[in-house]
């Protein structure tokens, strides 16, 4: 059985927390010290309570520039204006953080990324302890995969098992990360088959689907009682 890329694999595991009450000052020297974007804010044994990220800390300087903007300003952006107005972690962090497992799919990671509109996730255990995080940059690790590699997980994994043809039938190659299957299948309905399963291989940018296939539909069938 192929084995996926989960996010426990290209996540960061040593990751610089702050606490609660960690001011203001403090977090944004561990993020100016350690080249970082976000810290998490955790307690009570290392479980997460949100995430301060470098756009949290200069709401501070955006609305120095701008102490009273308009009403209609101060509503749309309430949260973003009580953010410039904090002085430790608590009043700074984005909470509840946007979360994945260790176990996650790396694919299921960029899912939840889209979907909230953020760079990064906290990983946690099932204890939402802090495991790690894991940004949109960890995630393209997937993508440095050689062709080659990708080649002979495609072979391996998919052309002997999944496409219901000879496997010497089936070509394979592999440039910059496009598959391209060319040869032949049994039936119409396994072509669109194929290509999902070689799409869900670690690494693969695209798909071209050159394959042929021998029959429309089910191939005919001979009855049990001709003698042939």
């Amino acid at each position: 059985m192929r084995r996926r890329t989960t996010v426990a694999d290209v996540m960061t595991g040593d990751v610089v927390t702050v606490g609660p009450k960690t001011p203001f000052k403090r977090i944004a020297q561990l993020v100016a010290e350690h080249n970082i974007r976000s810290v998490p804010v955790v307690a009570d044994g290392d479980r997460v309570l949100g995430l301060v990220s470098v756009t949290d800390l200069l709401r501070k300087e955006e609305y120095r520039a701008e102490p009273r903007p308009p009403w209609y300003r101060r509503l749309r952006h309430r949260a973003a204006a009580g953010k410039a107005e904090g002085r430790i972690a608590a009043d700074l962090m984005t909470s509840p953080a946007v979360t994945t497992k260790p176990g996650a799919l790396v694919v299921e990671a960029a899912r939840t990324m889209a979907e909230h509109q953020v760079n990064r996730l906290v990983v946690v255990d099932a204890d939402r302890r802090l495991a790690g995080i894991v940004s949109r940059g960890d995630v393209l690790k997937v993508f440095l995969r050689p062709d080659e590699e990708i080649r002979e997980a495609v072979l391996r994994e998919i052309v002997p098992y999944a496409i219901w043809a000879d496997p010497h039938e089936i070509d394979v190659t592999v440039n910059d990360g496009v598959v391209t299957l060319r040869g032949r299948v049994e039936r119409k309905s396994h072509r669109p088959i194929v290509v999902g399963l070689v799409w869900g291989i670690d690494g693969v940018v695209d798909v071209v689907d050159n394959l042929r296939y021998v029959y429309e539909h089910a191939p005919p069938t001979v009855p049990a009682d001709l003698d042939i």
